[in-house]
């Protein structure tokens, strides 16, 4: 990922008002669905080109990011194409991270 689209992550991140984001193209992110019906039962995510996969390990902090931006923006949350395992390494270092060992 590079580091114009981190920095666009992290302010997603830390702005909980871009969950209210006006979209020009009408759509809606999931929250706003469930606020405007009162059920996110008929929200269907919205694929273009902002929706790509990331080679981000499960459970990292990277991967957390792109799963909150992609929710924030009206986007599936999973991409066919994501990295679906991490190495051993990756799962001690979220572990420990996790316990904070």
């Amino acid at each position: 990922m590079g580091r114009k689209a981190k920095k666009r992550l992290d302010v997603f991140l830390e702005n909980d008002d871009l969950l209210h984001e006006k979209f020009p193209d009408g759509r809606m992110n999931v929250s706003q669905y469930v606020e405007k019906y009162n059920s996110d039962e008929g929200f269907t995510p919205v694929v273009n080109d902002e929706f790509v996969y990331t080679d981000a390990a499960p459970g990292t902090p990277e991967k957390l990011r792109v799963l909150a931006y992609r929710v924030r923006r009206g986007l599936p949350i999973f991409h066919p194409l994501d990295r679906q395992k991490g190495g051993k390494e990756e799962f001690w270092f979220c572990l420990k991270r996790f316990y904070r060992l």
